[in-house]
């Protein structure tokens, strides 16, 4: 699936950043802007829109979670002509658009691109869902569980290896010290 004008990219910024203290989307990035502009930059290089869910678009159904997200960034895809959504969320601010554009190229229109960060276990929330996966997404929602990871566990899924120096996630002030000394690649 290289047509990135057929993908919808979306960076997922529902959470209520509690474990931080204050909204990750507008903590500084060492590239210029925030780390919400960083993500929509790297994810606007691939893509022909971008939309923030749980801000631009709100969850349908608020309190799900990551599922949520993805179910309404889906619907909207679905909606409007595209063939999957390409995820990321804004707190991983190592995360390029190169490596987002390795993904693209290797996506699989019937089934869930994922990254991988360390060839074995993948990261859901950096991923692409054709919207074809609809339906399953919902019924993720609907159950008690509502886990995209446990879903994936009982499903194929394509995965790509991306370098390691990526999954810098950023959820506590002191990961805000320890990521200051990843800055540039």
């Amino acid at each position: 699936m290289t047509d990135c004008q057929r993908i919808l990219g979306v960076v997922l910024a529902g959470g209520r950043s509690s474990r931080m203290g204050r909204d990750k989307a507008l903590l500084p990035h060492w590239r210029g802007g925030t780390f919400l502009d960083y993500a929509i930059a790297q994810v606007g290089e691939l893509t022909a829109q971008v939309i923030v869910a749980g801000r631009d678009l709100p969850d349908e159904v608020p309190g799900l979670g990551p599922v949520g997200g993805l179910v309404t960034a889906l619907r909207f895809a679905a909606i409007n002509g595209y063939s999957a959504i390409l995820v990321t969320p804004l707190d991983m601010p190592r995360l390029a658009a190169d490596d987002l554009r390795r993904m693209v190229v290797a996506a699989s229109e019937e089934m869930p691109t994922c990254a991988s960060f360390d060839g074995v276990a993948i990261e859901p929330l950096v991923a692409i869902y054709p919207v074809a996966l609809l339906s399953e997404l919902e019924a993720v929602a609907n159950s008690p569980r509502r886990s995209v990871s446990g879903w994936l566990q009982f499903r194929e899924v394509h995965k790509v290896l991306l370098p390691a120096t990526a999954n810098a996630n950023v959820n506590l002030p002191a990961d805000l010290v320890q990521r200051a000394e990843l800055k540039p690649r």
